[in-house]
């Protein structure tokens, strides 16, 4: 959180900490979500809106004084992309071979999630007319992640311009 820009991490927060909330009502009720929507009081809404956004400012001081103290291990410079030859700089550089490698094992690992989630549905649905339905969609989104694991496969190598 101490890396996002402080526009946003106030409504962040809140959001965290409203869905948190919505998530221990739903333990509170026995894990009951089939019955209807879980909601909050709207005293308790803002209780725990409230409370996030003084959390957030009480982290917003922290970070200061932090970043104050120790100037070094906050500096958030953007990454250097360029081909030098620097051997002070640590971080090695990235390619587009990386970054497509990266955004395929994404997919597959999104699409192997989708699979486990459709699995769940099929043995227990909330309909039976689509009782065969999420069975489809786990075929599918099987497939897809052993798609796009293939073609995170094929960027596995290092590209020739990086040797």
């Amino acid at each position: 959180m101490d890396y996002l820009p402080w526009r946003s991490r106030t409504a962040i927060r809140v959001a965290l900490e409203v869905y948190r909330e919505i998530g221990r009502q739903i333990q509170r009720n026995g894990y009951c979500v089939m019955t209807g929507r879980t909601v909050l009081s709207k005293p308790r809404l803002l209780w725990v809106a409230s409370r996030a956004v003084l959390f957030d400012m009480l982290s917003i001081v922290s970070l200061a004084v932090r970043r104050l103290l120790h100037p070094g291990l906050f500096s958030l410079k953007e990454p250097n992309m360029t081909n030098t030859s620097n051997l002070s700089d640590p971080q090695p550089m990235s390619t587009p071979n990386q970054a497509k490698q990266i955004a395929f094992l994404g997919l597959s690992l999104t699409s192997i999630m989708a699979t486990a989630l459709f699995v769940m549905v099929y043995f227990n649905p909330k309909s039976q007319e689509y009782s065969y339905l999420p069975l489809i969609y786990a075929v599918g989104s099987l497939l897809a992640s052993v798609l796009f694991h293939r073609l995170s496969a094929r960027y596995d190598k290092p590209s020739p311009q990086a040797t």
